[in-house]
């Protein structure tokens, strides 16, 4: 494992914990408010994460 880029985690993750976390995989039905927020966070440790949302963006200027 590259420790360089596990470096901010030192002290809160074990270099185990961080390991075991860097190979899991995630699904997180939904991107709304909460999805979106753990998405980010487990983005930020380096876990793997499948988004799943129904939801079309649509862009329309109607102003």
């Amino acid at each position: 494992m590259d420790d360089s880029r596990f470096s901010r985690n030192i002290g809160l993750i074990s270099p185990t914990e961080q390991e075991r976390l860097s190979q899991a995989t995630v699904v997180i039905a939904g991107t709304g408010t909460d999805g979106g927020l753990l998405a980010e966070r487990l983005v930020l440790v380096f876990v793997r994460c499948s988004l799943v949302d129904p939801d079309i963006c649509v862009f329309i200027n109607d102003f």
